[in-house]
């Protein structure tokens, strides 16, 4: 049994991300030293990765670990095969040295559970804000490109999880691959600002931005998208929205030398969210 194959085909089962996205997911990041996982049958049950960060806090890195993809085939649900996958995911990070890990929970049932396994959450994003008209429209405001954002980006990826350069390609290319845009602020030279966006119908999802003008970008991005499909009068009487789905980001601590405080609010934009 090819194990990467038999957690792609669970994650089909389980989650409705793209096929763009989910083909490169696996061929790009998972790999056996990631998966944690249970067969059964020729197939893989139960399921879930564990990937290497680093973080920023007050200037100095720490490893940490990032559990994502968590997922029980439908059938074997409710017999603890996830409890066992979490403890053994868990045990590996301190195997590993990490100083704590993290997940994304996208629910409130969801973090009450992660709660059970030691997790503590201080930040859940918001539900989302909504754009008012005129819109900006800007010339400086072009495409961007990913090497010149990563730049930018490890400019300003302060007190915050890190992403390498290999995590950070793979989000926005699998983003811009499903529709969405990767735009770069470029007529303050000193001042450089990117933003990445997923587009759904009248919303505007905001997946990162970096930088001095990152409200101006995400207003410039939410309302010259929907313009393209809309006349300027139909614009005019619509609120346009840019979306925060909402996401419990939570922490578990391996290291007694730091406090919750310090790891709970780190920026965690531009994770493999999709």
């Amino acid at each position: 049994m090819n194990i990467i194959e038999a957690q792609k085909a669970l994650y089909k089962q389980v989650f409705d991300d793209s096929d763009i996205f989910v083909d490169a997911f696996f061929a790009q990041m998972v790999t056996e030293e990631s998966s944690f996982y249970i067969p059964y049958n020729n197939e893989v049950i139960a399921s879930l990765q564990l990937f290497e960060y680093e973080a920023d806090i007050k200037g100095k890195r720490y490893k940490c670990g990032y559990i994502y993809a968590v997922m029980t085939h439908p059938r074997y649900r409710h017999l603890g095969l996830m409890t066992r996958l979490m403890n053994r995911a868990i045990e590996e990070a301190r195997r590993r040295e990490y100083h704590f890990v993290f997940l994304i929970a996208d629910s409130i049932k969801l973090c009450l559970m992660y709660e059970n396994f030691g997790f503590r959450s201080e930040y859940l994003s918001p539900d989302g804000g909504t754009i008012f008209l005129p819109p900006r429209y800007d010339n400086s405001v072009v495409k961007g490109d990913i090497d010149a954002c990563y730049d930018i980006y490890q400019r300003y990826a302060h007190d915050s999880i890190i992403l390498s350069y290999k995590q950070f390609r793979f989000v926005c290319e699998t983003t811009i691959a499903e529709g969405g845009r990767l735009l770069f602020y470029c007529e303050d030279k000193d001042e450089p600002t990117f933003g990445l966006y997923r587009f759904n119908g009248k919303t505007c999802c905001s997946l990162a931005s970096f930088g001095y003008y990152g409200n101006e970008l995400d207003r410039h991005a939410a309302t010259s998208y929907w313009m393209e499909t809309h006349s300027i009068d139909e614009v005019k009487r619509e609120r346009i929205t840019l979306d925060y789905p909402f996401k419990g980001y939570m922490v578990l601590l391996l290291d007694n030398n730091l406090s919750f405080s310090e790891v709970a609010t780190l920026q965690h934009k531009l994770l493999m969210e999709n």
